[in-house]
């Protein structure tokens, strides 16, 4: 009989533990999506900043100040594009014509 309630009573408790860990889970998940929808809504507003702002910058201008600012860092060039820590800038007849994220 006793054994019959302390298994009772290690079924609500892991219950209990188990129903918090998943309220917890919920609620860090929520919380990340919404960090990352306003991350990603910040980036595409700075993205159209710099687009607007860097039409007189070419190709080899932002890869020359990415090189400059970021000594160390993986900065990838491509045929119309420059790329470092997942922002990619686009250019078009060597002219900037988007900033995007690609994470």
């Amino acid at each position: 009989m006793e054994s019959s309630f302390f298994c009772l009573a290690l079924l609500v408790v892991s219950n209990v533990y188990l129903f918090y860990q998943l309220l917890d889970s919920g609620i860090t998940i929520t919380y990340i999506s919404n960090t990352m929808e306003k991350q990603e809504e910040a980036i595409k507003l700075l993205g159209e900043i710099i687009v607007e702002e860097g039409k007189a910058y070419s190709q080899n201008d932002v890869l020359f100040l990415l090189r400059q600012k970021y000594k160390d860092g993986f900065i990838v060039e491509d045929t119309n594009s420059v790329s470092y820590q997942g922002i990619e800038f686009l250019f078009k007849n060597d002219t900037l014509v988007s900033v995007r994220d690609i994470w």
